[in-house]
């Protein structure tokens, strides 16, 4: 398996999602979205545009709020990782951000 060099962050509440990519160029691209499985079909679409489909997404565990997107992103094939809140802000204090 390769890795990717494509990177997705995504922020997740209640009503809404963030997501950023990073491209190979280091330019960011981001965009918000409803957290609805509409939103989830549109997010898709702008990886597709973007040609981010096998980008590494990135997401917290936000309880349930995220549980649909992460399980859409899921069998979309797509790579996700959902991680801990605490391990972001760690990584973040590591590289002074």
């Amino acid at each position: 398996m390769t890795h990717p060099t494509l990177f997705v962050g995504i922020d997740v509440a209640k009503a809404k999602f963030d997501v950023a990519l990073l491209n190979p160029d280091g330019k960011y691209r981001s965009k918000a979205y409803p957290n609805t499985p509409e939103g989830y079909r549109q997010f898709l679409e702008w990886l597709i545009q973007h040609e981010a489909r096998e980008a590494h997404l990135c997401m917290e565990t936000t309880g349930a709020y995220g549980r649909g997107l992460a399980r859409f992103l899921a069998q979309q094939q797509l790579l996700v990782s959902v991680v801990n809140p605490a391990q972001i802000h760690a990584f973040g204090k590591t590289e002074l951000t």
